[in-house]
């Protein structure tokens, strides 16, 4: 996840500053605010310089300008609650769909242990297993990514998870690749091609467990889906058009009445500029923040990285099945079997003393 990596308790460093101006709302925001801010300054300049009656009754009460900032920040409020909410929702929907793939995966490659069915045929389920695993991953994030709402210059574009690394997916047939890239319905296919699978191998007596057990990694399978689903939902429907277009109109506003306040606060035109820069710049901002969290399976920097996940999940499928064809963990000659002795010993060793200690022998051997 290093697209939303930074040092947590220095934020203000110069790679971190310098990484926030690099993102797209701080140029948006800087665009609205420093003419703003100009706007301010030359207010204050013409009521100091040329004509100080200029616009002197245009707001003798500052309560209603600090009512319109409350209602602003309010409102910015709401709006960063509700997409920091689906931010953390969507964060939590990816990676549980990645954990119930893998424990399918785990559950259907151990179900394979001890088979009576001919080697080859259990190696070809299970590499056919992981790389239908991965491309459905790869094409639920694709789905997820591109929204019904996104801009038309972009509906043409292929989702960004279509260059996602997968696990030698040429290694599958062209047939079913080229009935899979004619499907308006990709992620619905890959699902039925892995039940497919599964149902197959049980008729071929691949699993060496009873159909009860074998719907264990059903259910992981279809609860993946659920969530896929579930998923669909941030991706889909955006923040309601009226209470948009009801922040912008305020926001709007606030920008029109801002200059002409707070050029009244101050004599001089930089603190004129720098209050009326400051005001403005962090609704603008904070606004661009909420945009960015509520397409939290988008590609800025602030969304979800989805790549990582993908690859993270290459990797644990490909040692799932490195892991199969490895011995079977037995005890060693030195294992205590009475456990009560190892409990009242001094010398116990935890994973770093232990593992560390096996891997040098293993070395020097």
């Amino acid at each position: 996840m290093q697209s939303l990596a930074y040092t947590p308790w220095v934020c203000l460093t110069p790679r971190n500053v310098w990484k926030l101006f690099q993102q797209q709302k701080v140029c948006v925001a800087l665009a609205i605010a420093v003419p703003c801010s100009a706007v301010s300054g030359v207010l204050r300049y013409w009521k100091t310089h040329v004509d100080s009656t200029q616009l002197e009754g245009a707001m003798t009460d500052n309560a209603a300008f600090f009512a319109i900032n409350l209602l602003v920040a309010f409102s910015i409020q709401f709006r960063i609650n509700a997409s920091y909410s689906k931010f953390w929702e969507g964060c939590d929907l990816v990676y549980s769909i990645g954990g119930d793939l893998f424990e399918c995966s785990s559950s259907l490659v151990a179900f394979t242990h001890l088979s009576d069915a001919p080697v080859a045929q259990v190696k070809e389920f299970q590499q056919v297993l992981v790389r239908l695993v991965s491309l459905l991953q790869a094409l639920i994030f694709a789905e997820l990514e591109d929204t019904v709402y996104t801009e038309s210059s972009k509906r043409d574009q292929l989702p960004a998870a279509y260059n996602y690394e997968l696990i030698d997916v040429n290694g599958l047939s062209e047939e079913s690749l080229a009935n899979l890239m004619e499907s308006s319905n990709k992620v619905e296919k890959v699902l039925q091609w892995i039940q497919q699978l599964v149902v197959v191998n049980n008729h071929n007596k691949t699993f060496s467990v009873a159909p009860p057990i074998l719907t264990r990694a059903f259910q992981d399978l279809g609860s993946a889906m659920v969530r896929f689903h579930t998923a669909e939902k941030i991706s889909h429907v955006p923040f309601p058009f009226p209470l948009v277009m009801a922040l912008h109109g305020l926001l709007i506003t606030h920008w029109i009445i801002t200059p002409i306040v707070i050029s009244d606060w101050t004599d001089y035109i930089a603190w004129a500029f720098a209050f009326c820069f400051a005001c403005t710049f962090s609704l603008w901002f904070f606004l661009g923040v909420a945009i960015e969290l509520d397409q939290p399976f988008g590609t800025t920097a602030n969304s979800i990285d989805m790549r990582y996940l993908q690859k993270h999940l290459n990797l644990r499928l490909i040692e799932l099945l490195s892991t199969f064809d490895e011995a079977e963990v037995k005890l060693s000659p030195s294992a205590k079997m009475n456990l009560k002795e190892w409990n009242t010993s001094r010398r116990r060793r935890s994973v770093a003393t232990g593992l560390s200690s096996v891997y040098e022998e293993t070395q020097k051997s």
